[in-house]
């Protein structure tokens, strides 16, 4: 594991992170396809995360590198960072994407705060759980029907599935659960106000996400649909009683 010492410095930028959390700030290090690191600092600990065109290389903190002082990092509630261009590591503890180490972050972190059900008490409130039922609520089962609609996930607003319960639909939440919070920011930054929606344009993928009082529903499409014509079935389909 390097030293800093190892980290040729740069000149770069300091400050606090206010207003913005760190999984805000490493997504745009990544749309921005930065190259170099940043150091960050909380309460007496260190730890660095290092990039390259974007891509997360390399992590680390006093004790820890890969994704154990990722994961350590991401947990700090708030900090100070400096951020420096051009600094090169001959590291790479980190091969996953940046999207996936900022989703198991959160679901570890999740997992550590979340109260431990009891096991008893969710048979008597949920008898289904006797029977393993992972049911679809009616407005998955809606947007079912239409054809273009890989697949759909309604979620409380604390990240949590209504009605889909599989490994499927908890991944797909989870994503959701971050693109509401990046998109929220985002808007928040720009002058947007609160999120309405958000429509995230891909290859492979269409995603779209609406807010209600109550919930989130992403929404994942196949990526050679025409987005504006599905957003409007889908408002469309969710529309009828």
């Amino acid at each position: 594991m390097p030293s800093e010492a190892h980290l040729h410095p740069a000149q770069g930028f300091e400050g606090e992170i206010s207003g913005m959390t760190l999984a805000d700030l490493i997504q745009i290090k990544n749309i921005s396809r930065f190259s170099g690191c940043l150091s960050i600092e909380h309460g007496g600990q260190k730890g660095t995360l290092c990039f390259r065109a974007g891509d997360l290389v390399h992590a680390e903190t006093g004790t820890t590198s890969g994704s154990d002082a990722f994961n350590t990092i991401m947990r700090w509630p708030g900090g100070e960072f400096r951020s420096s261009p051009k600094i090169t590591t001959t590291c790479h503890t980190i091969h996953e994407n940046v999207t996936y180490m900022l989703l198991e972050a959160h679901r570890l972190k999740d997992e550590q705060t979340r109260p431990t059900p009891d096991p008893v008490a969710n048979d008597v409130k949920n008898p289904s759980a006797h029977r393993g039922a992972n049911t679809m609520s009616d407005t998955n089962a809606k947007l079912a029907a239409i054809p273009e609609v890989e697949y759909s996930v309604l979620l409380n607003k604390d990240g949590t599935t209504t009605g889909d319960d599989s490994f499927e639909g908890t991944n797909h939440a989870a994503n959701a659960y971050y693109l509401s919070m990046f998109a929220g920011k985002l808007g928040q930054q720009l002058g947007a106000g609160e999120l309405a929606s958000a429509a995230v344009q891909g290859y492979d993928h269409h995603l779209l996400l609406f807010q209600s009082k109550n919930h989130f529903l992403k929404v994942t499409v196949n990526g050679s649909s025409q987005l504006g014509a599905i957003e409007s079935a889908i408002r469309k389909t969710l529309s009828k009683r």
